[in-house]
């Protein structure tokens, strides 16, 4: 049996990166989270994983509507007159034609992909089923649940698909996509149809349930507010940006930059022959910078940090990075620690992706690769 915490310190080592390893992102697996823990490092919740459990578990209240719309797509890829017979009355409506899309049992995203393209043909659908299999037709009821629960499910897949992505900064969009979905759900709460008032509830219970206690996870709500975008807004409580503020800046004082020298004490200077230990028009000068305190790496980096919260957010279609770049002589405490914070990712997606580009590298007329070499190219392919 392997050792997962050992194998990884393993690998980690191997690729020199075993003192570089701000966090571990996974799927909330028992065994990982294990060795997670035994190995010392932090962790983080895949949030695209967490959203899949959380819509998975909602489809269960119009399980009995999405059956059906199932049962009608296996229908019509099953059966080549059926799909001749929808594309037909598609041309007579004047409708482009778009076929029905089946769901993946494994990804929820799939699921929301085949009610959304079931509604937009709604109108050829009823004329073909009532030709083709009139006992599969959907009952008004069915086609209002679908309506409904469409624009519900459009904040979860959108979050998903945004989370998922790998070509910019995500773990700072964590905490403020959980303000933003509490938000958005907030707005059906008025619903009046049973079956989506209990969806909406279910949304709201389970939010709370799994992302409650978001704001206080320390390295999310740095890099919230390292990112400057979000900053302050990204919080749904201004007592969690208040606490997170006030660590972040002992942080950032306790941080002493390359150039920097450990303060010494400052020896007295004589004044020169020319200077009048006791003139009046130099006295009050002299009193104000003798009472001066030396700057410090402390107070610098508060200074660093109020001047920071102090500038305008940027647009929220700016390059952050970028930004930071341009900023850096500026900021150089906040850039070291943002360094730290900005290179999370808020799910482990992007790492699933590499056993997908495994199985399309290492194929039946590439049989004979070596483990070496097939490493090598998924290295060159993921990077």
């Amino acid at each position: 049996m392997i050792n997962i915490s050992e194998f990884l310190k393993e690998k980690f080592r191997e690729w020199c990166i075993h003192q570089k390893i701000c966090a571990i992102v996974s799927d909330n697996a028992s065994n990982i989270l294990g060795a997670v823990r035994i190995g010392g490092w932090r962790s983080i919740s895949c949030f695209a994983h967490t959203i899949n459990l959380v819509v998975k578990d909602s489809l269960e209240i119009i399980a009995d509507t999405v059956i059906k719309v199932k049962n009608v797509v296996e229908f019509f890829n099953r059966s080549l007159p059926a799909q001749r017979k929808l594309k037909e009355i598609q041309e007579q409506m004047h409708l482009a034609p778009l076929k029905l899309k089946q769901d993946v049992c494994t990804r929820w995203n799939s699921t929301y992909d085949m009610l959304n393209r079931f509604l937009k043909i709604k109108e050829a659908l009823i004329a073909s089923i009532a030709i083709m299999r009139a006992e599969l037709a959907l009952t008004p009821n069915d086609w209002m649940i679908i309506e409904k629960s469409l624009p519900i499910l459009s904040i979860f897949y959108e979050v998903s698909n945004e989370v998922s992505a790998e070509n910019y900064v995500s773990a700072s969009k964590y905490i403020v996509l959980c303000k933003l979905m509490y938000v958005q759900i907030q707005k059906f709460s008025n619903e009046t149809v049973e079956t989506i008032k209990g969806l909406v509830s279910f949304f709201k219970t389970e939010l709370m349930h799994r992302f409650g206690d978001i704001e206080k996870n320390m390295l999310l709500r740095e890099a919230t507010i390292l990112d400057p975008r979000f900053k302050k807004s990204g919080f749904r409580d201004i007592r969690n940006f208040e606490a997170a503020a006030a660590d972040l800046k002992l942080k950032i004082g306790r941080i002493v930059l390359s150039d920097e020298r450990p303060l010494q004490p400052a020896e007295p200077v004589e004044p020169t022959p020319g200077c009048s230990k006791v003139s009046s028009l130099w006295e009050q000068f002299d009193e104000e910078v003798a009472r001066q305190v030396p700057e410090n790496p402390v107070a610098a980096g508060i200074v660093e940090f109020d001047k920071y919260m102090n500038e305008p957010q940027i647009n929220r279609h700016c390059d952050l990075l970028l930004w930071w770049k341009e900023r850096k002589a500026i900021y150089p405490r906040l850039h070291s620690h943002m360094l730290k914070r900005l290179n999370i990712t808020a799910t482990s997606v992007p790492c699933e992706r590499v056993f997908s580009k495994a199985g399309l590298t290492l194929n039946d007329r590439r049989t004979r690769l070596t483990t070496k070499k097939l490493t090598q190219l998924m290295f060159i392919s993921c990077n």
